[in-house]
């Protein structure tokens, strides 16, 4: 697969252009792997048994009303590690998301995904998942985000909704809608939420 690694992106967030592009309000991305037709189901190209490591992403100005992504995956990630990645002032840092046409006829499954020490600040969206299975994260910290960790389940030709996720250490500080998690048979180890209003929770065990 392929190897991406020791790289920084400066992502261009000087202008929206998230109206000219089938993104599902993305615009700019670092990192794109567009499906906008889930029609084609002869397959896009996607990160498919891939390493990617040691790499930073952050916006050229920090503005986050022009819908900057570092990474923005429509066309589903598979068995692909990601290691020492950190992500900084952009609307969206780590973004799945599915077609933005004829969902139900393409399949949106992301599976046996490794994140190992993931980080993301000031950003709007942080980390985003979509009908993901079997997805292993041993350290995630995301800090000063508008929206912390969100699984999302899609209706989509033969998937099924988000399961069998293992979250080893995760911090989660001053985020202000920190969790929003779909789907089944997930566990959760080491997870604290804290600094979020007068939130402070830790979770440890299954969901």
């Amino acid at each position: 697969g392929v190897q991406i690694r020791n790289l920084t992106f400066i992502v261009n967030d000087t202008s929206n252009v998230s109206g000219s592009l089938s993104r599902g309000g993305v615009g700019n991305a670092a990192l794109a792997m567009p499906w906008p037709n889930g029609a084609n189901t002869t397959g896009p190209w996607s990160l498919s048994d891939a390493t990617l490591e040691n790499l930073y992403f952050m916006g050229l100005g920090g503005t986050l009303g022009y819908q900057s992504a570092a990474m923005y995956l429509q066309a589903s990630p598979y068995n692909t590690h990601f290691s020492n990645v950190r992500i900084a002032n952009l609307a969206y840092g780590y973004q799945e998301h599915y077609p933005t046409t004829n969902v139900g006829s393409g399949v949106v499954s992301p599976d046996h995904n490794v994140f190992n020490n993931f980080a993301v600040t000031g950003c709007t969206h942080s980390f985003k998942s979509v009908n993901g299975h079997f997805t292993h994260i041993m350290s995630l910290q995301l800090h000063l985000c508008t929206y912390g960790l969100e699984m999302e389940a899609v209706a989509s030709s033969g998937s099924i909704q988000p399961s069998n996720w293992t979250l080893e250490g995760a911090q989660i500080e001053e985020c202000t809608n920190p969790w929003s998690v779909a789907g089944e048979r997930h566990e959760f180890h080491d997870l604290a939420i804290n600094n979020i209003a007068s939130l402070a929770l830790t979770l440890n065990g299954d969901q």
